[in-house]
């Protein structure tokens, strides 16, 4: 005869747990050790970092002390007055130098014109027998130099010059003459500007 009655059936009991205390244990291990190391990586990354902003920081402060020390140095610099006096100094030069090739260059092709006028107008008056050797042209003068057969054609030959565009108004104020045995005669030539008369120049005042 039983004298206990079990009440208690198997649908009243709680269920039963997978995760057991082992396993809990087991797996706050693996998350602190995880964690643990993901804090140490951070740490020394954050160390590396903070070790290359700092390089970055004092390269920049030197690269500043080194604009301040140009800068410094710049505002200090003075020209030396001896150099500036010779940069000056050669710059005028170099100014009067080309002022000069200019009006050579200038003066040059006014008498190049002039001299092939001139050598045009002796063409036109050739007389024959009679060459010239040297012809010099310079401040309104002229000078022939050459040669004649005859005497008489030398002064015939002048007279043709006093009639050319060159030469009109002109002065022969010299020529010499001479003549070595057998050969032809030689003869120089000046020529300058006719001078006006005081007394016709003070009437046209």
């Amino acid at each position: 005869m039983k004298t206990r009655i079990n009440l208690l059936t198997p649908d009243l009991l709680p269920p039963e747990l997978r995760i057991s205390f082992e396993r809990t244990v087991l797996l706050v291990l693996i998350v602190l050790v995880v964690g643990g190391a993901a804090n140490a990586w951070f740490y020394w990354k954050n160390s590396f970092l903070t070790q290359e902003l700092a390089q970055h920081h004092q390269a920049r402060n030197h690269l500043q002390n080194q604009k301040k020390d140009l800068e410094q140095k710049v505002s200090n610099h003075k020209p030396d007055p001896r150099l500036v006096a010779q940069v000056k100094a050669m710059d005028e030069r170099l100014l009067l130098k080309q002022q000069l090739l200019a009006e050579l260059d200038r003066r040059s092709d006014i008498t190049s014109e002039g001299f092939s006028i001139l050598l045009t107008d002796l063409a036109g008056v050739s007389a024959n027998k009679l060459w010239l050797t040297r012809i010099q042209a310079a401040n309104q003068k002229f000078s022939f130099e050459g040669y004649s057969v005859q005497a008489q054609t030398v002064p015939f030959w002048i007279d043709q010059l006093k009639s050319t565009e060159t030469l009109k108004g002109y002065a022969f104020s010299a020529i010499n003459m001479d003549r070595g045995e057998g050969q032809p005669i030689a003869f120089v030539l000046s020529s300058k500007p006719e001078e006006k008369p005081v007394a016709a120049a003070e009437g046209a005042k």
